[in-house]
């Protein structure tokens, strides 16, 4: 799915600057039909995507003040 957004998108930029739009004409059908194809993909895929678990991560333990040497050299 991945890579037929890719191919998609860069379609669309190819199209969004036709000849016939070099002028400033809204952009051709061909190029709205390809974003509205890459929203319905991206929509796709995000509504696939696995969900992330409810349970957020436990905080760091406390350090507790004790002195630590470090080897002298």
């Amino acid at each position: 799915m991945i890579r037929r957004i890719q191919n998609l998108a860069h379609r669309a930029e190819r199209t969004a600057f036709d000849h016939s739009n070099l002028v400033g004409p809204p952009p051709s059908q061909q190029h709205l039909d390809i974003l509205a194809e890459l929203r319905v993909l991206t929509e796709q895929a995000v509504a696939q995507r696995m969900p992330r678990p409810a349970k957020l991560p436990r905080q760091a333990a406390p350090v507790e003040d004790q002195k630590v040497s470090a080897p002298v050299r």
